[in-house]
């Protein structure tokens, strides 16, 4: 989605597609609480406030709304769970969205291991963003089954533009002191 296609919600030129009326909003800036409507776009908040039409309305009769977490960075692989069921547990827990970085499915199973875990978080109810890994292996003392360099990774960042968000931790840490050294 473009910024300009929420634009004529957010200013009450078009319906949103959901609107949650009679909202009791946190604010988790101010600690206030503030009863409110919410335009709801696709998957986004395109507004706040005094908006009374929509494509679906849902009358929240007073009950709070507040935002779901975001985990920033994690490996989803370390949980043990496939993403479904990983999805399954963090979404009772008030996690709404996280960063993955594949990294250790990749240093296993290389490219089919990242392509894994890219269409596996498709179209489940967790948004699912991934940070890249910048290094498959870690470092090149290591002999974990893969090897991927940049050149592997451009293909997923052009295949996957709306999914690959950022680039993952950096592990090599032998590999960057010697970048260091010959700055």
């Amino acid at each position: 989605m473009k910024i300009k296609d929420i634009i004529p919600v957010a200013l009450g030129n078009e319906k949103p597609d959901v609107l949650l009326k009679n909202a009791k909003l946190v604010n988790v800036f101010t600690g206030e609480i503030e009863e409110t409507n919410v335009a709801l776009f696709r998957k986004r908040i395109a507004g706040i406030g005094d908006y009374n039409e929509g494509k679906k309305i849902i009358d929240l009769k007073g009950m709070y709304l507040l935002p779901g977490f975001i985990n920033a960075h994690l490996h989803i692989e370390s949980s043990m769970l496939s993403p479904r069921q990983f999805a399954k547990a963090v979404l009772l827990r008030g996690t709404t969205t996280v960063i993955a970085d594949p990294h250790e499915i990749s240093n296993v199973l290389g490219l089919d291991g990242l392509e894994y875990m890219i269409k596996s978080t498709e179209g489940i109810p967790l948004n699912v963003y991934i940070a890249i890994p910048s290094a498959v292996p870690a470092t090149n003392m290591e002999t974990s089954g893969a090897r991927l360099g940049p050149e592997d990774m451009v293909g997923f960042v052009d295949s996957y533009p709306n999914r690959i968000i950022a680039l993952g931790e950096v592990m090599n840490f032998p590999g960057l002191l010697i970048e260091i050294q010959n700055y």
